[in-house]
């Protein structure tokens, strides 16, 4: 074998190890998006997931920014972002929240007492805003989906503006706020 074919059998042995083990070619491609600039949101998400800020139950606080959800014959993926709201929300409490993660890792949700999700969640801070993230993930999900879960959260665009506003309940929009 002469230098020239072994060093082009390497080349392509190579980039063959890195498409398959750094997910190269298994990777998302984010390219549809959603933002609110009422709600200082933004996010990207791959083609075959749905995204949906209507709120199918009662949650005034947290208040729901948007759900995403990819359903298969063989499981379902669900990512839900809400922000916590004062007057629950104390902004003394702001350093009790981890700053946003430079890269959100699926491994980091844990199990939560909230009645949003039916996953483990993770929460931080950003802008001096809070957010709780859920995730309903199942165990059978293989690592190109825990991959693109975590395109989907490193995407996030947050800005100090905008508030994610309740759709149900005090605040919402088309329900009167109580008189005092």
């Amino acid at each position: 074998m002469n230098r020239g074919s072994l060093i082009a059998g390497s080349l392509v042995a190579g980039c063959s190890i890195a498409l398959t083990s750094c997910g190269g070619s298994s990777d998302a491609i984010l390219t549809r998006s959603f933002a609110s600039r009422a709600a200082g949101i933004g996010v990207r998400y791959p083609a075959g997931w749905t995204l949906t800020t209507a709120n199918h139950g009662y949650v005034p606080d947290p208040a729901l920014c948007f759900d995403i959800s990819h359903v298969t014959a063989r499981q379902i993926v669900d990512l839900r972002m809400v922000e916590y709201l004062p007057p629950y929300l104390d902004r003394k409490s702001l350093p009790f929240y981890s700053a946003r993660p430079s890269h959100f890792d699926v491994a980091a949700f844990r199990k939560g007492d909230n009645d949003w999700s039916p996953g483990k969640d993770v929460s931080f801070r950003e802008h001096r805003r809070v957010f709780f993230v859920g995730l309903a993930l199942p165990t059978s999900a293989d690592i190109s989906m825990r991959r693109e879960v975590g395109q989907i959260l490193d995407s996030l665009q947050i800005s100090a503006d905008g508030r994610c506003r309740p759709t149900s309940g005090v605040g919402s929009r088309g329900v009167p706020s109580p008189k005092r």
